[in-house]
């Protein structure tokens, strides 16, 4: 099977959650740092298998989507309906714009998906109009009659249907469209009714969809469970040269004398790049922008940071906070301090309170005591999953 075949995703997202709780649907309640919807969409766009995907959202969710979910620019929106199959034909309708040959739809409220079992359904689709995961029942089945027990029933011949599900873009869109189903609680449902055969696969117990309060607590200490907290440490160093002003932390400040080096020689963001970069074990700013190449030549270091924190994120991790400490006699550094936080929160996309800038002095000892230019240490802490 070759990979010019286009894949979709379809993450449906549209309920109202209430069996949960609480003040907001159970899609948009935080489980770490993000909600059960962001990790789906962020999972779906990093699959390397897949080329688009869609959000279905409720229109009276609108706000709280935006707030909660950032999106990259191959992802787009679509408004749900009245019921699940409602919004799932909204989903795919939008879809017919770039018809892909498969689509895999996916409930928002299932976070821990796997690479490995969406790479399976893909493999398999091929071959089927449809691909769903099960999970065995370990249990006893009892078929019940009002309160009373009618029989014992063959567990084999059972199973819990998980989503993600696979199918056939034109087979799944035609099911929906000539199908009444409002007795359908999944999507293979539409397909079965057609006659059509559908493939089961091994599911996964992660794959539990969250419905009740002790849904939510199981998936917040998963979460808990499955990272790690790394720090980053960088330093960086420059020299004075004459000039009328200098850029630290992303601010220009008036002084007698400019750093040479780097880019605009702001050396308090070469350090918190490096520090980034190490929190990820992804190098440093001189593997990714060398001094060399002319390109990086006075390029503002706000580049660099951007670029480190993509790296973060890419990586499934949050910065917690960071420390940066500059080195110097001269300028003085208080009257800038508010600005720096400021500046450098808004690169790394956190708030205020998780970034501290102080300055101390080498009490006249060595290049710095002697004016001779400013160093920063910068020190970052970041949540990362593990594995």
């Amino acid at each position: 099977m070759t990979f010019d075949i286009k894949v979709a995703a379809l993450i449906v997202g549209a309920g109202s959650g209430t069996r949960l709780g609480g003040n907001i649907p159970k899609q948009y309640q935080l489980i770490d740092h993000e909600c059960s919807f962001a990790k789906c969409i962020k999972f779906f766009e990093n699959h390397p298998k897949v080329s688009k995907t869609i959000a279905v959202v409720s229109d009276n969710h609108e706000s709280l989507f935006k707030e909660k979910c950032t999106l990259s620019s191959d992802t787009e929106t679509v408004f749900g309906g009245a019921d699940r199959m409602s919004s799932v034909r909204n989903g795919l309708n939008k879809l017919l714009v770039d018809e892909p040959d498969f689509v895999i739809i996916h409930d928002a409220a299932r976070p821990f998906l796997k690479e490995a079992l969406v790479d399976t359904i893909i493999s398999k689709l091929s071959s089927y109009e449809g691909v769903i995961p099960i999970l065995k029942i370990s249990d006893t089945v009892k078929r019940l009659d009002g309160p009373h027990i009618q029989k014992t029933v063959d567990r084999s011949l059972y199973g819990r249907a998980q989503t993600p599900q696979g199918f056939k873009f034109s087979s799944i869109l035609e099911a929906y469209k000539t199908l009444k189903g409002s007795d359908q609680t999944d999507d293979a449902g539409f397909l079965e009714n057609m006659g059509s055969t559908i493939l089961h696969i091994t599911g996964n117990e992660d794959l539990f969809k969250i419905t009740y309060e002790k849904d939510m607590e199981r998936a917040r200490l998963m979460a808990k469970t499955s990272l790690e907290t790394r720090v980053g440490i960088g330093y960086d160093v420059h020299q004075f040269v004459d000039g009328a002003t200098l850029v630290l932390c992303g601010i220009k400040i008036p002084f007698n004398k400019s750093l040479v080096g780097h880019s605009d020689a702001d050396v308090a963001l070469h350090a918190l790049t490096d520090a980034l970069l190490g929190a990820i074990g992804n190098g440093d700013i001189g593997d990714h922008f060398p001094p060399t190449e002319k390109e990086w030549s006075g390029i503002s270091s706000s580049t660099f940071v951007e670029f480190a924190v993509e790296a973060i994120k890419h990586k499934n991790a949050r910065i917690i906070n960071a420390d940066l400490t500059l080195i110097c006699e001269k300028p003085k550094i208080s009257p800038f301090k508010e600005q720096m936080v400021k500046r450098v929160a808004g690169l790394l996309q956190v708030a205020p309170s998780q970034v501290n800038v102080k300055a101390t002095t080498t009490e006249g000892l060595g290049s710095m005591g002697r004016k001779e230019g400013i160093a920063a240490n910068a020190i970052v802490s970041i949540e990362i999953p593990t594995g």
